[in-house]
């Protein structure tokens, strides 16, 4: 595995008495790689293609999502990954959200000694990886443009440098900001914001197309289905509701090449679907497991007493309980996960987007 350690070691490295020391550091290591090999098996090359024909995904894929809001919110509704889940109920794929409000592609502050995304990354192993930004960048206007490209490319070709799962890089897909929604209460000038999302939009397909990554544009689709119905995708202009969660949903799977629908059918599909009465023993089920599932790494991603786990107050204070806590935390999402896999195989794919033909 290639990493590129920065220097200061993150916490999670740390002994748990707070020990500094190079002996210290390194038993947190292995225990962290040994960690790491029984959760995560280091080989996987022999794992089978989910679908016939060029994909995205093989068995037992580790995904991460990175990005702003939207992305953040994708774990409190679960659609994308439920419905990848429920279609595909064999292949035991692990979903983590890395996504943090407020992130740019440069500017990601965390808490103090949190890590750096590199050190997350190697600690989830992704196989694939999937980049939600352009929203915040766009209030910088046409000016902020040469950065945004210069900035976007050069967090590619790190993330595209590194085999964050000891096998290959990670497969990337950059998805684009959604439109802003012209919504009662937020003034905002609709047309201006939508004319510099379009040209974030349009720099981050550029820069998937210069670095041969995959790309996702939900700002076109999402204005054009804005326009086509009443019925609001957010809930405040700019983030999501749940409509407009599973909406989204349905693009990735399409910029994944799993359907082919075009929007005026994701429309209609995710009307139906948000309409219909909820199926607690089915697809629902298996989504409330889900957005539990994501609530346990989420706790254990950012914990609450984040001071004490990993910042000011850890010693003498957080070294005591919060380590032991922080491994209660990771076995609960493991074992979630195998609730998630086991249940998925018994639950009839709705198929809200239906996949195209061999997928």
């Amino acid at each position: 595995m290639i990493l590129r350690f920065r220097p200061c070691l993150p916490v999670f490295l740390l002994h748990r008495r707070g020990k500094t020391s190079l002996q210290g550091a390194m038993r947190r290591l292995r225990i962290f790689f040994l960690a790491g090999a029984m959760l995560y098996p280091a080989v996987r090359v022999s794992a089978q293609p989910l679908m016939d024909g060029e994909t995205w995904f093989a068995a037992e894929n580790h995904v991460v999502i990175v990005g702003s809001a939207s992305a953040e919110r994708m774990q409190r509704f679960g659609y994308f990954e439920a419905l990848l889940t429920a279609q595909y109920p064999d292949s035991a794929l692990t979903f983590r959200n890395l996504a943090w409000s407020g992130d740019e592609v440069t500017l990601r502050p965390r808490p103090l000694n949190f890590g750096s995304l590199e050190v997350h990354l190697a600690h989830q192993q992704p196989d694939v990886a999937l980049m939600f930004f352009g929203v915040n960048e766009s209030f910088a206007g046409p000016e902020g443009l040469d950065a945004y490209r210069d900035a976007l490319r050069d967090l590619v070709v790190d993330i595209r440098s590194q085999r964050f799962n000891a096998v290959a890089p990670p497969r990337v897909m950059l998805v684009s900001p959604a439109a802003q929604e012209e919504t009662p209460g937020v003034a905002v000038d609709i047309a201006q914001r939508n004319r510099d999302l379009a040209l974030y939009t349009g720099v981050m397909r550029e820069v998937a197309e210069e670095l041969d990554v995959g790309f996702t544009d939900l700002f076109a689709p999402t204005r054009a289905i804005m326009g086509g119905s009443d019925r609001p995708l957010t809930f405040n202009g700019i983030h999501f509701n749940a409509y407009g969660h599973l909406v989204m949903a349905g693009l990735l799977l399409r910029g994944l090449g799993i359907t082919e629908m075009s929007d005026a059918e994701l429309r209609r599909a995710s009307e139906k679907a948000i309409e219909a009465t909820p199926d607690d023993s089915g697809f629902e089920r298996l989504r409330a497991m889900i957005a539990y599932k994501n609530e346990q790494f989420f706790y254990r991603y950012r914990p609450v007493n984040g001071e004490y786990v990993y910042g000011r107050r850890r010693r003498p204070f957080g070294v005591v309980n919060f380590p032991s806590e922080m491994d209660m935390l990771d076995a609960m999402v493991v074992r979630e996960e195998g609730r998630i896999h086991a249940f998925a195989r018994t639950v009839v794919s709705p198929e809200i987007f239906p996949p195209a033909e061999g997928r």
